[in-house]
């Protein structure tokens, strides 16, 4: 009984640390999406460039 406890628990554990790093992630994707494709744009330019 004790065992079905703590296999939840751990279960619960690693799902709510799978969800906010998942979130995480995201937000992150989010914040540095715009930022990651300036930085492309700039690359490829000074690449053609040189």
């Amino acid at each position: 009984m004790v065992f079905f406890v703590v296999v939840q628990g751990v279960g619960l554990l690693s799902d709510m640390l799978h969800l906010l790093s998942f979130s995480f992630l995201d937000t992150f994707g989010m914040v540095l999406g715009p930022y990651s494709e300036m930085f492309l744009l700039v690359s490829t330019r000074i690449w053609i460039l040189e």
